[in-house]
């Protein structure tokens, strides 16, 4: 690990987990590791919410109250008002002749948000908040109910070991409620959703505690046993072992989506050790990893964006001869890739991350310009 205050490690996981999300939201035939043996949806949302396990300090049990309201104000305030914006960006396109069903109210603004997160289609990858922030939130609990009951033991790993147990246990619970065909919109839905991520922020919270300082293998022998178990799990699956936490759609059960998600996140987590020194640094790194809620809300939203660039290319000049007019007003997630070439998938991932970034940026000087000018008058 870094030696110095930035874990740049685990930046570059978050980076990588990012552009995984995006990776899982157009067609792509890249990203996806040695052999097509780590697809993104084997591992990319739980990569996330490992990487909150893994940060988690007790110091939010000295402040619970305040650990809660900065929780709040960093996902459900912004869950909230961002959901309202693109409320109103999508009934501006059902006007222009876009296949959206929208509807403005109550339920659309602050109810769906928890129960689907998929009512505007262009900010559906912002399902992610709720679940997080409740994981989060029973996770302070547990703590702070084992603080408050004495039964933190001298040992911290059978300490931990309970805590990792019990999550699992909560995850094992989702993926059975989920099954092979998952669940439809309704609290039922956030409630399993909230159980598995419980589960993956008990992974990075374990692996953080207890797992990391044994984990000195080396990486011959680790990816070698890594990819092999992994392979074994695939030919178990029949070849699919992915699965939709957004639904808790968890095909191959309890065992197989565990298996494939420690393995898929064990590979991964060694790859960006290995390569933190040289590449972790970088500012394109940086700035991926330091804005990844952004890139969560915004990128899908991207993606729709330069479809739109190629419409317009398609209606004014000669460059796009075959852009699919019905496909793009029936669908948001239509994409074009030149000549039906799918590794032009890369330039969505660019044009949403960038976008997302673009995004973070203008937010932060307008609050800025806001801010000066409120001391100003003051």
């Amino acid at each position: 690990m870094a030696t110095d205050k930035v874990n740049y490690s685990m930046k570059l996981f978050s980076a990588v987990a990012i552009v995984a999300v995006c990776a899982g939201h157009i067609s792509s035939v890249g990203l996806s590791g040695p052999f097509n043996m780590v697809l993104p949806y084997s591992y990319q949302v739980a990569a996330f919410v490992f990487i909150s396990g893994y940060f988690f300090s007790d110091n939010a049990i000295e402040d619970p109250w305040g650990y809660l309201v900065r929780k709040a104000g960093r996902l459900i305030v912004p869950l909230l008002l961002i959901n309202a914006v693109y409320g109103l960006i999508a009934f501006a396109l059902h006007q222009l002749g876009f296949n959206i069903n929208v509807t403005l109210n109550f339920n659309s603004l602050v109810i769906e948000p928890f129960t689907t997160g998929h009512q505007f289609t262009i900010n559906m990858p912002m399902w992610f908040l709720p679940p997080l922030f409740f994981a989060e939130l029973f996770n302070l609990l547990t703590s702070c109910l084992l603080k408050l009951i004495n039964c933190r033991t001298n040992c911290r790993t059978v300490e931990e070991t309970i805590v990792f147990v019990l999550y699992m246990t909560a995850g094992a619970v989702a993926i059975a409620l989920g099954g092979n065909e998952g669940l439809k919109p309704g609290w039922s839905l956030l409630f399993a959703r909230t159980l598995f991520f419980l589960a993956c922020f008990g992974m990075g919270r374990f692996y953080k505690r207890v797992l990391e300082q044994y984990d000195k293998a080396r990486s011959l022998w680790y990816f070698l046993i890594v990819l092999s178990m992994q392979l074994v799990v695939i030919w178990l699956c029949d070849g699919d072992y992915t699965y939709a936490p957004s639904w808790c759609r968890f095909p191959h059960g309890i065992i197989f989506t565990y298996a494939t998600t420690i393995l898929s996140i064990a590979f991964v987590l060694r790859v960006c050790k290995i390569l933190a020194p040289v590449i972790a640094k970088s500012r394109t790194i940086l700035a991926i990893a330091d804005n990844t809620f952004s890139i969560m809300c915004h990128h899908y939203f991207g993606y729709f964006l330069l479809t739109t660039l190629f419409a317009g290319m398609a209606l004014f000049t000669p460059f796009i001869p075959h852009f699919d007019f019905a496909a793009y007003y029936d669908s948001l997630g239509y994409r074009y890739y030149p000549k039906a070439i799918e590794s032009f998938a890369f330039l969505y991932l660019v044009a949403g991350i960038s976008f997302s970034i673009f995004v973070h940026f203008c937010w932060r000087r307008i609050c800025r310009y806001a801010r000066g000018r409120l001391q100003g008058s003051l």
